[in-house]
């Protein structure tokens, strides 16, 4: 959602339904009641699936990214990697790949 909607949501206070909220990117989905947890909870096990540590960087990459210009934000990135590169849990992702089958990270 762009600051001028945000703004206007903020400053007046206006109620808005599921779909709107969905129309101007506030959330991500609407679903019926009985289909949110399963739902977040398959969502959760995709993300809990990948390594911890990339994720951790994905996010802080993502999110930061968001103060700085085009330049920092892929100078972020890069440095990100290379820390990444260091690790045991990309080693594994590598392999797994390779050997098509499931990795198994550790968070190390």
């Amino acid at each position: 959602m762009g600051l001028g909607v945000a703004l206007e949501l903020i400053t007046t206070a206006r109620m808005i339904d599921a779909q709107e909220a969905l129309r101007i990117g506030l959330v991500n989905r609407v679903l019926p009641p009985a289909d949110l947890l399963p739902h977040c909870e398959k969502v959760a096990g995709e993300i809990l699936s990948r390594g911890a540590l990339a994720i951790r960087y994905a996010m802080d990459a993502a999110i930061r990214g968001l103060e700085t210009d085009l330049t920092q934000g892929l100078e972020r990135e890069a440095g990100h990697f290379g820390l990444l590169a260091a690790t045991k849990d990309m080693h594994e992702g590598l392999k797994a790949f390779l050997e098509k089958r499931k990795p198994t990270f550790t968070g190390a």
